[in-house]
C-alpha cells in the first residue's frame, strides 16, 4: 500500500512539474507574440502619420484632394479633416 502510495505521489508531482513548464513555455510564446503583434502596430501607425504628414504638405501645395488620396491611401474625408 505504501508502494501504490509512493507511485501515486511521483505520478503527481511529475504532473504538477509537468504542467508548470507548459505554462511557463505557454507565457513565454504569449509574450512573443504580443512583441510581434506591437511591432507591427507600431510599423502601421508610423505609416500613417507619416501619410497624414505627406497629406498636409500636399495639401499646403494646393493639390486636390483626390489626387492627395491617391498618393498617400488615405480616404478624402481624413484629408478634408486635415
Amino acid at each position: 500500500m505504501m508502494r501504490a502510495y509512493a507511485a501515486r505521489d511521483a505520478f503527481l508531482v511529475g504532473q504538477k512539474m509537468m504542467l508548470s513548464r507548459e505554462r511557463e513555455e505557454g507565457m513565454k510564446e504569449g509574450r512573443r507574440e504580443g512583441r510581434l503583434e506591437g511591432i507591427k502596430e507600431g510599423k502601421l501607425e508610423g505609416i500613417k502619420e507619416n501619410s497624414y504628414s505627406i497629406a498636409k504638405t500636399l495639401k499646403q501645395m494646393n493639390m486636390d484632394d483626390a489626387s492627395i488620396s491617391k498618393a498617400t491611401g488615405l480616404s478624402i474625408e481624413e484629408i478634408r479633416k486635415l
